[in-house]
C-alpha cells in the first residue's frame, strides 16, 4: 500500500478519494456484516526511517485534503482522535509514519 503512495502523485490519489475509508492508511474489512479494521494500519515489514517519515508526510497531506473536502466531519466525530487511538508504539524505522504524519500536521496547524 505504501508503494503505491509513493508511485503516484498526491493529486492522482486525492482524485480517488470518496470516504475516510479510502485514505491509505485506514483498513477496513468485513466479516458477518459488521465492519472493522483500524484508522492507523501500517504496511508490514521493516522500513527506511526516512522513508517512512515521506510516507506519513503524504498521508498527512491526503488526510488534509480529506478534510477540506469534508467539512462536515470537521470537529463533529474525532477523526484525528480515532486515528491516535489506533497507533500503537512502534520501534526501528516505522515510527516515521507517525513523526512524518504529525509533523506535517503541525505545520498545516502553526500557518
Amino acid at each position: 500500500m505504501a508503494t503505491t503512495i509513493v508511485e503516484q502523485t498526491e493529486s492522482e490519489v486525492i482524485n480517488h478519494l470518496l470516504s475516510f475509508e479510502a485514505l491509505p492508511f485506514v483498513l477496513r474489512h468485513e466479516w458477518n456484516g459488521a465492519s472493522g479494521g483500524s484508522n492507523w494500519h501500517l504496511p508490514e515489514g521493516d522500513v527506511d526511517y526516512g522513508d517512512a517519515c515521506t510516507i506519513g508526510k503524504q498521508w498527512a497531506n491526503l488526510f488534509l485534503e480529506y478534510m477540506e473536502s469534508n467539512p462536515i466531519d470537521v470537529g463533529s466525530g474525532g477523526i484525528l482522535g480515532s486515528i491516535v487511538r489506533c497507533m500503537k508504539e512502534e520501534t526501528g524505522g516505522r515510527r516515521g509514519y507517525a513523526v512524518g504524519f504529525f509533523s506535517r500536521l503541525e505545520r498545516a496547524l502553526a500557518r
